[in-house]
């Protein structure tokens, strides 16, 4: 089964720049072809689109950042089919911070923009402003601003 990555270290730790960091890269690198090979087997359509996911957030830290989208938006299709919202969010945050670390700014902005705007009719609305917000610190932190953005500064 594909949920069964056990065998391979697949932690992470943060850089300076608060970008997360493979412990130990070639083993997470073959835990994400591990993932990648079982894909075929999933017949639950929701574990389909978790795994999607999480297959996009290892290749976010292994800085294959053009699968890593590619894999997010897979994960935001399937979860878009199942009318899971609150996932759709998730993997959309996730998207936008992989657009960060493409430099693709703009797009990454334009999406953070509009996930705000969304925080406010999904369940759980803590955990994700927790998480949103976790990521915009660390875009911040990387222009070298502590400084939130004063929209977003409203909302704590």
């Amino acid at each position: 089964m594909v949920d069964n990555c056990t065998s391979y270290d697949m932690e992470f730790t943060f850089d300076k720049d608060l970008r997360e960091r493979p412990i130990n890269e070639e083993e997470m690198r073959k835990g994400v072809h591990h993932m990648i090979d079982h894909l075929e087997s999933i017949e639950d359509p929701k574990t389909n689109a978790r795994i999607h996911g999480e297959i996009g957030v290892y290749l976010r830290i292994l800085g294959e950042l053009d699968h890593s989208e590619h894999f997010l938006k897979t994960a935001i299709n399937f979860y878009r089919q199942l009318e899971i919202k609150t996932s759709v969010f998730i993997n959309q945050l996730r998207l936008a911070h992989t657009y960060q670390w493409q430099q693709k700014c703009e797009k990454a902005n334009r999406l953070f923009n509009e996930l705000i705007k969304r925080t406010i009719t999904i369940n759980n609305i803590n955990l994700i402003k927790t998480f949103f917000f976790n990521i915009m610190g660390s875009a911040s932190l990387k222009k070298a601003s502590m400084k939130l953005p004063t929209p977003y500064s409203k909302l704590l």
